[in-house]
Order: C-alpha cells, then sequence, then structure tokens
C-alpha cells in the first residue's frame, strides 16, 4: 500500500512539473512592432507609387446655377501650391479628379456670364471630398 501511495504521489508531482514547465502548443503572445518610419513605396499596375499614408484625395464637384442648368463652357477644379488645374464639367455639372493633393487647397469654378468661385478647403489624405458649387450671375456693371 505504501509503495501504491508512493507511486500516485511521484506521478502528481511528475504531471506538475510538466504542466508548469512544458511546452504549450499556443505561441505566447507578443506586443505587434510599432513601426517609427513610414511603410515602403510599392510601386501600383499602372507604374505609378503608392505610400503607406495617403497623399492624395478624390475630389468630385457638382456644379449648376440657382435654377439648376449647367452653364455651357463651365470649368472647375483646384488650386494647390500656386497651380490652377481646371477641366471643363461635363453636362450634368460633375468633375472628378482622383490625384489632388493633400492639405489646403482652393476649389474654383469659372463659367461665361458667372461669377467666379473660389473656395478654400482643407483635404484629408484618404477621405473622398464632395463638393456642391452653386454659379451665381455676374453683375453688369454700371458705367457713368
Amino acid at each position: 500500500m505504501r509503495l501504491l501511495v508512493t507511486l500516485a504521489v511521484s506521478i502528481a508531482l511528475a504531471w506538475g512539473v510538466w504542466t508548469l514547465l512544458g511546452t504549450d502548443d499556443e505561441p505566447e503572445a507578443t506586443m505587434p512592432d510599432i513601426p517609427t518610419e513610414p511603410p515602403p513605396a510599392t510601386p501600383t499596375a499602372n507604374g505609378t507609387v503608392r505610400y503607406g499614408i495617403p497623399t492624395t484625395v478624390t475630389l468630385v464637384m457638382l456644379v449648376k446655377t440657382e435654377g439648376g442648368n449647367v452653364p455651357q463652357k463651365t470649368r472647375a477644379g483646384y488650386r494647390a501650391g500656386g497651380d490652377d488645374r481646371l477641366r471643363t464639367v461635363d453636362r450634368d455639372g460633375k468633375i472628378m479628379f482622383t490625384d489632388v493633393p493633400t492639405g489646403p487647397v482652393t476649389l474654383l469654378v469659372r463659367a461665361p456670364g458667372y461669377e467666379d468661385i473660389e473656395q478654400k478647403r482643407y483635404l484629408t489624405g484618404g477621405v473622398r471630398a464632395d463638393a456642391v458649387l452653386t454659379l451665381k450671375p455676374r453683375q453688369a456693371s454700371k458705367k457713368p
């Protein structure tokens, strides 16, 4: 009987030691590495370079008059860094730019017979920017 008790105690101790010191199948939890630099650039299919931090914004503009129509030869776009980028809007008054730089820009609209529009915005990378701009008729100048 004494031998049976000694054997049972030895097995229990061995199992305890094995449990404490044995290897687990689950990996030990670790903290993820926090990058100190932006991720490297990766080329896309069309040859442009994409960075981990968005540097451009998609800008969608809708230009109309108060009556809802779109004057012919209406041009819209933006100014960033001193350069104006204007294109003719479609027949619905829409235009889209997919490569507007992030940061401060000025939205621009030019249409014959209407006041020019310049509206300042701050664009955040990775967030689509939408703008609805309403043209107002140009006031006739009074001559003395």
